[in-house]
């Protein structure tokens, strides 16, 4: 069966973040590779001109963009339509008053008018709230079935404000199905009130062809000076700001000169850099895929020091290459993780994340690096991608 998906989401790449819903348009091509006709929009919200001169004569900011971008196509090259609404004061007053279900409501009927007269078999939201309730009133006014992923934030952190938990619950209860990236972020939508039998677990993946085993279990040989990988925005809810004190702890306890590189780029990038100008540390900012494997094939750990995950894809990449990750305990990290012996507990001193590192390092902890990049081949795109499609034609037969 091939079906008609239109596809609606807030997290697509722009300048400031090129590397934004990546995975997005990787879960869309390997639909496409499957036969089905996907049509991408992107949600965007502006400030009026009116409402922008105000906050520029109050002097308050505002992250919203002055025009609308065409087709933004992020590092896989799929494009997305981009639907703009612009809200003004009596707006802002709306969203507060409604939790921003009336900035929902617009963003949905500016969809029906961007999807005009295509068949659609399904509607499928990337992000609980607003991306999903929007789909919703697009769903329910074409007569087909939604379905809602759940990434990450749009449940650890939106759903948990009050003014939003009623709404995000809401929009997944009312949805034909619910895909959440790991089953640590079900279980926490669980206990806000989500209790819909219509969820699913399909995680983010990686492409087979980008799965490199290694010849031998340790054809990593011990570089001088040690090299540490974090790869990820920069960001607290990332821990990019645990970074210095992680590396002065693994530098205390291994004893042996390290040098840790940075791939990414965020709001903590000019603190890290000046920081790191008196350290063995390499920005790269953000790179492309084929670069961020390459930095994986030259490390020998990659750390993710995260406060909050939905299922952080770097680790899936980082085991494609044999590398192996030492986290926090952070949403689904561990479950990406699949080993115990490197994941510390949420609370956990820096200390004991940098005691991980250094016994990967020293060998302490044994890792089979083959076995690393065949678990990888267990996530790929191909096969996510089928299971989503599976739950497309279970609804839409209906």
């Amino acid at each position: 069966m091939n079906l008609d998906v239109c596809l609606v989401t807030g997290m697509y790449p722009t300048p400031d973040a090129p590397h934004g819903g990546i995975f997005i348009g990787d879960r869309v091509t390997a639909l496409r590779e499957r036969g089905a006709r996907v049509y991408p929009f992107a949600l965007q919200v502006m400030d009026s001109w009116l409402l922008r001169t105000v906050r520029h004569v109050l002097r308050r900011p505002t992250s919203t963009p002055w025009t609308t971008p065409t087709t933004p196509a992020g590092p896989n090259g799929v494009s997305f339509d981009v639907v703009s609404i612009r809200e003004g004061l009596l707006d802002k007053l709306l969203n507060r008053a409604t939790g921003h279900r009336h900035q929902a409501r617009r963003l949905g009927r500016a969809v029906r008018g961007a999807v005009g007269d295509k068949h659609i078999d399904v509607v499928h939201a990337h992000w609980a709230f607003t991306a999903g309730s929007a789909a919703g009133g697009l769903a329910q006014s074409l007569d087909v079935p939604l379905v809602v992923t759940c990434h990450g934030s749009d449940i650890n952190e939106m759903a948990r404000n009050p003014r939003f938990t009623g709404n995000v619950i809401c929009t997944l209860e009312r949805a034909d199905s619910v895909e959440f990236v790991s089953q640590a972020l079900l279980e926490s939508a669980r206990s806000l009130g989500f209790s819909s039998p219509r969820a699913r677990v399909v995680p983010n993946g990686i492409w087979a062809e980008e799965v490199t085993v290694p010849e031998s279990t340790d054809e990593v040989i011990a570089s001088s000076p040690r090299r540490i990988l974090y790869v990820g925005s920069l960001r607290r809810i990332k821990g990019a700001d645990r970074l210095p004190a992680l590396y002065d702890a693994v530098a205390a306890q291994l004893g042996e000169e390290i040098e840790l590189t940075i791939v990414g780029s965020g709001e903590l990038a000019d603190r890290l850099r000046e920081w790191g100008s008196g350290h063995r540390v390499t920005f790269t900012g953000f790179v492309g895929r084929s670069e961020v494997l390459e930095q994986m094939r030259a490390s020998e750990v990659l750390v993710i020091p995260s406060r909050n995950e939905g299922w952080p894809t770097a680790v899936l990449e980082a085991h494609s290459q044999g590398l192996p990750v030492v986290a926090y305990d952070a949403g689904g990290t561990r479950e990406a993780v699949g080993d115990d012996r490197l994941i510390c507990s949420a609370d956990a001193p820096i200390e004991e994340l940098a005691g991980k590192i250094v016994a990967v390092l020293r060998g302490v902890i044994e890792i089979d690096r083959r076995t690393l990049a065949r678990r990888a081949q267990d996530f790929t795109w191909t096969a996510l991608a089928d299971r989503t499609l599976a739950q497309y034609e279970e609804i839409a037969g209906d």
